[in-house]
């Protein structure tokens, strides 16, 4: 998760002010007539494997690590010896620190607990965090920042692309690191001399002792290998270029001597390459483009061998996967092989395209969760629309899911009825991605319309023309009343003016929201360009850059509207003071709404879905998958959230601090300013009420917490920034 500072620390704050949401794993999702075990998971794109034991059960469990808005992902181990039976326990993932571009876990320091290495905070380098967990839960210690090599005085380099080998090469007992060198031409060994220098294994004591491990050279625009070749002092034929590899180590043939199996950004194969050498000595004598040979992996694009005893036999599957962001296959594209070798012998047969993925539900990249009952029998049903599902099969082709709500009014089930509803992956010509679809009753008819929004920036109007209870739906307008936002078109329908016809509040990729006022009447829509308003509540979530943004509307208790905001930062924020407000700002209330971080590009749907007078949130992601979160407060406005008798927001400029104060009067406010350790600043009293109050406040450039406290109530917190 790549945060701004301002996400950054509103987060340290936002537990002053907000509840969590709740994953509610208790509803079931069915697909095939089976009742998925890790339905919430959230999708897998480009994933990356590791072991760990994350509840003291004494099996090794999972934890994976997604490329695809670096999202850690826990499951735990319900199979043991000789099964595999993992499912989804995101009660261990807070304990893992902020982790970027790649995560593996090894054991370096021989406790038998796993520790991690990681991308480091500094370029092209690597970080260890010790594993110190006790009875009590999980703990990680950060122990080396940058990795040295230490002879040579330098940074240990593992590009953030890549996907370095780590294992105890040489047999020594210690962990070492295999690499590709700058110009991704030739592995460089960085030997663990821990336990030559008398250490044991406790220690992180690396230099390279190879600059041409295994005497092979990688082709710098392709995975083509040539072997014989050394690289001792000799730069001739290297490459500026560095396309990305990954290296995954593993002992074949069971002698002590590690071979290796490369992925490449270039290519969807495997290379494998046979060590014929000794372990301090290593001499690359055959190679195969075909791996497994039995069936060879094929990822398309950037594949990463991962091994690892999953059925706890003693003998290590093969898990292939994506590590490309955004280019790889994001639909079943997490290949499985099960080791049946006999002795010291391996031999990987395949098992499943679907690895864990199977388990959840998985609608390739950024999915679109929209909460709707398309056959009208009172039950709320699930659409989801998707960025594009990308395989060997198929090729960016994007669709909606269905999950028919097949339970009760109260004990919601959902039963995939169609992975493209309404057969949308073939229906435009060109072909469109990105659909977003956006239900409501545009014709005054009584039954709610479709409005699909796309990548291309335009919409589509799809007139519901129901037969009964149930929905039919005709495209009736291509490219609504030429309505274009960019790219990326997120559509809400929502009567903001309260004029009683139902207006568009489109998100786009840039991450602000447009505001298209309907000028027609309930029965006949009309819209224009350019938006009445191309940056609704001053709202934009982009920086500048891709913001993905999404927005839902809701009226709370009292009526009153509130705006949750999601996109790329993979959080949910919620705007509140909105009435009568369509061409000024809004008041940012919670910028991370119920503690919740899906990883990137957060899209959601809220609804009652069980009759509990509870709201629930559908939360799509990045990574195709989604999840269903109960908020845990009433739909009543004094737990929702909605304005309160009196609130506040902030004005800065320079050293000039300008509160100003909404709804009643009150008597008395306490204003604090805190830095983000909580130590106050500064404080000012006040006695009665003025709208607005300056002052000046001579504090160093960063971000602070402003708080007011009404009348001995209690305080309200808010992030302010001064330059």
């Amino acid at each position: 998760m790549k945060y701004s500072a301002f996400f950054l620390f509103s987060l340290l704050s936002f537990s002053l002010f907000s509840q969590k949401l709740i994953l509610k794993n208790t509803i079931p999702i069915v697909e095939n007539g089976d009742t998925l075990t890790s339905a919430f998971a959230g999708g897998l794109n480009q994933p990356q494997f590791s072991q760990i034991e994350l509840n003291g059960d004494g099996w090794m469990d999972l934890v994976v690590f997604d490329r695809s808005g670096d999202k850690i992902l826990t499951f735990v181990n319900h199979g043991g010896p000789g099964q595999m039976d993992y499912r989804y326990a995101p009660e261990y993932e807070s304990a893992f620190p902020e982790i970027f571009h790649w995560m593996l876990l090894r054991d370096y320091n021989c406790d038998g607990k796993m520790d991690i290495f990681c991308y480091g905070k500094e370029v092209s380098s690597v970080a260890v965090y010790r594993n110190d967990s006790d009875a009590n839960g999980l703990i990680f210690t950060l122990v080396e920042g940058v990795l040295m090599d230490v002879p040579n005085a330098e940074q240990l380099a593992v590009l953030s692309r890549d996907l370095p080998g780590i294992a105890d090469i040489d047999g020594d007992g210690d962990l070492d690191i295999l690499a590709f060198d700058a110009g991704g031409l030739y592995v460089e060994w960085y030997q663990n001399q821990s336990m030559e220098n008398g250490h044991g294994c406790d220690s992180l004591q690396f230099t390279q002792v190879e600059s041409c491990w295994g005497e092979f050279q990688e082709n710098g625009l392709n995975n083509s290998v040539t072997l014989h070749v050394s690289c001792k002092g000799n730069t001739a034929g290297r490459s500026s270029r560095h396309s990305g590899s990954t290296i995954g180590v593993f002992d074949y043939e069971g002698d002590g001597v590690q071979e290796i199996v490369l992925g490449d950004i270039g290519a969807g194969n495997l290379v494998y390459l046979h060590n014929g050498g000794t372990a301090t000595a290593a001499q690359i004598d055959t190679f195969s483009y075909s791996f497994p040979e039995a069936a060879p992996a094929s990822i398309e694009i950037f594949p990463a061998a991962y091994f690892l005893d999953l059925d706890l036999d003693g003998k290590d599957e093969m898990i292939v996967a994506p590590n490309a962001p955004n280019i790889s296959a994001n639909f079943k594209n997490v290949w499985l092989y099960e080791n049946i070798g006999v002795g010291d012998t391996n031999r990987f047969d395949f098992l499943t395209k679907s690895f864990l993925s199977i388990q959840m539900i998985e609608c390739g990249m950024s999915s679109h969760p929209v909460f709707f009952d398309y056959n009208g029998d009172g039950l709320v049903d699930l659409v989801v629309g998707n960025q594009h599902y990308k395989s060997l099969a198929t090729n960016e082709v994007a669709a909606l899911t269905l999950y028919r709500n097949t339970g009760t009014a109260v004990d919601p089930i959902f039963t995939l009825q169609s992975r493209d509803y309404l057969g949308l992956s073939n229906f435009f010509n060109p072909p469109e991605i990105g659909l977003v679809p956006a239900f409501g009753d545009m014709d005054g008819d009584g039954d709610a319309d479709l409005i699909l929004g796309t990548s291309t920036g335009k919409m589509h109007y799809f007139q519901n023309n129901a037969i009964g209870d149930s929905a039919v739906f005709s495209l009736l307008t291509f490219n609504l009343f030429g309505l274009d936002v960019g790219q990326g078109a997120v559509p809400e329908i929502f009567d903001l003016d309260e004029d009683g016809q139902l207006d568009l509040i489109v998100g786009e990729n840039s991450g602000n929201f447009n505001f298209f006022r309907n000028t027609g009447s309930a029965q006949q829509m009309a819209f224009a360009m350019p938006p009445d308003n191309m940056e609704l509540g001053r709202i934009n979530i982009g920086g500048g850059f891709t913001g993905y943004s999404v927005g839902r509307m809701i009226r709370n208790g009292i009526q009153k509207p509130e705006f949750f905001v999601g996109g790329e930062p993979g959080l949910i924020m919620r705007y509140n003071d909105i009435e009568g407000r369509i061409y000024r700002k809004y008041f940012l209330a919670d910028t991370a709404y119920g503690q919740l971080d899906v990883g990137a590009r957060a899209s959601f749907d809220i609804a009652d879905i069980d009759g509990d007078g509870k709201y629930e949130f559908a939360v799509g992601n990045l990574r195709g998958g989604l999840g269903i979160f109960d908020a845990a407060v009433s739909t009543a406005v004094e737990e929702m959230g909605a304005v309160l008798p009196y609130d506040f927001y902030a004005k800065i400029e320079g050293d000039r601090l300008t509160v100003s104060f909404f709804g009643e009067k009150f008597r008395k406010a306490e204003i604090r300013l805190l830095d983000l350790n909580g130590r106050e600043i500064w404080q000012e009293s006040l006695n009665g009420y003025l709208p607005e109050y300056p002052f000046s406040v001579n504090v160093a450039s960063g971000f602070y917490l402003l708080g007011v406290r009404f009348d001995e109530g209690e305080l309200r917190l808010k992030i302010v920034g001064f330059r």
